[in-house]
């Protein structure tokens, strides 16, 4: 059986999710990089450092990745054509080739359009940036053959380009940096330590208190917290 859900904005428990276009599970995809599951594994992985076309990946993959919740997606919109013993052998197929496919594979994967389309070549950019960094990954690979699975193990990869499983707070970063939002964990770091990234300047006059001034040191809270990050290399 075909499985569909469109490109539309569907719920799930009542919450609006969407992943930007239409989910077609075919027979014969399931142990090919077309498998729709297997796309999306990967755009899950590189979402922190790819375009905003990959986010809505990263908020709704636990969804979409579980036969589950998805049972329960059809159940509560019109439109999905479903079926839970397929799509669970579509999710185990899309796990194990993401699993087995080797290291030089998975590179020349994320390195097409499709994951990242077109990225301004200003060398400032994130996503410029992170795929030069896996263009000089794959260049110095020793053993290409290796799997993705052995590779992350030595947690070379994930520290090479910060990957969400590599920091908890490094999606984080990424989220914030791409949406214009509050960092939270760098605020609560300053409040948590408030005399390691301010200055506080009081100005008396005749032993009376003219002002006081606080300068919040955050250029050197973000430099600390991009290196605890594994993103130095990005400050």
């Amino acid at each position: 059986m075909t499985v569909i859900i469109p490109n539309t904005t569907i719920t799930y428990r009542g919450k609006n999710i969407s992943l930007g276009e239409e989910m077609q599970l075919e027979a014969g995809q399931e142990n090919s990089k077309n498998n729709p599951l297997f796309k999306l594994m990967v755009k899950f992985l590189i979402a922190p450092v790819s375009l905003k076309q990959n986010l809505n990946a990263e908020k709704y993959s636990k969804i979409y990745l579980n036969a589950d919740k998805m049972e329960l997606v059809a159940k509560e919109n019109s439109g999905i054509r479903f079926n839970k013993k397929t799509y669970q052998k579509f999710i185990d197929s899309a796990w194990n080739l993401l699993s087995e496919i080797s290291i030089k594979d998975f590179l020349e994967e994320i390195l097409s359009k499709q994951y990242h389309g077109i990225i301004p070549k200003d060398g400032k950019s994130k996503e410029d940036i992170a795929i030069k960094t896996f263009k000089e990954i794959k260049d110095d690979l020793t053993q290409p053959s290796i799997t993705l699975n052995q590779y992350v193990q030595r947690n070379e990869f994930v520290s090479e380009v910060a990957f969400t499983s590599g920091n908890v707070n490094t999606s984080l970063l990424w989220e914030s940096a791409s949406n214009n939002k509050p960092y939270s964990v760098a605020l609560q770091k300053i409040i948590n330590n408030v005399d390691d990234y301010s200055k506080i300047d009081v100005i008396k006059t005749n032993n009376a208190v003219n002002s006081i001034t606080i300068d919040l040191e955050i250029g050197k809270l973000m430099e600390e917290m991009f290196k605890e990050a594994g993103l130095e290399k990005y400050y």
